[in-house]
């Protein structure tokens, strides 16, 4: 019985596992591209950068109806 809840918790949990991996590596991706045109990191600029790109992107894959 307790085999069969720890399985069926584990996989419940699965998909958050993922979500948070994707957004963790699009996070990486965003910082990456604003130093990529020179930004340094930690600088007001690079927060910036990194705030419009996300707003951007999310902006763009949820385009309002």
């Amino acid at each position: 019985m307790t085999r069969l809840f720890i399985v069926v918790f584990c996989t419940a949990l699965l998909p958050a596992c993922a979500a948070v991996d994707a957004d963790q590596a699009q996070a990486s991706k965003e910082r990456l591209a604003c130093a990529d045109v020179g930004l340094t990191p930690g600088s007001p600029s690079f927060g910036q950068c990194v705030a419009d790109l996300r707003e951007t992107l999310w902006a763009d894959e949820n385009p309002v109806r």
